[in-house]
């Protein structure tokens, strides 16, 4: 197995903890379940480094690989930025939680765009 199988193990492993956590949790600590737009924007997110690391886009034709990986990058790392930022007041925990990733996507995505045009 290759380091982005490991990666890809890593990132499954840390997603289910995290869930099985937001459902144990105390209730004092956590006011509400995490809205359904905020639980959807983490798992564009986790896909869409999913399919990054298991090289989906590399499989698809140069050209339309380039026109669909960058929108998509971006569009699911605005969703969950928009989607944490409604979270943050119901629970602030899942809300940085999305936000964080959304923001290392974004910055990720900006460098893939610099490297990608040289």
């Amino acid at each position: 197995m290759g380091l982005t199988s490991y990666i890809a193990i890593g990132i499954a492993f840390v997603v289910l903890t995290m869930v099985l956590l937001m459902f144990k949790a105390d209730k004092k600590d956590i006011k509400r379940k995490p809205h359904l737009l905020s639980w959807l924007a983490l798992c564009l997110i986790i896909l869409n480094w999913v399919l990054y690391l298991f090289g989906f886009y590399a499989m698809l034709p140069q050209k339309i690989g380039n026109q669909i990986f960058i929108p998509i990058w971006f569009l699911v790392c605005i969703i969950s930025f928009i989607a944490a930022v409604k979270e943050f007041r119901n629970n602030r925990i899942f809300a940085i939680v999305s936000g964080g990733l959304s923001v290392l996507s974004s910055i990720f995505g900006v460098l893939i765009l610099i490297i990608g045009s040289m």
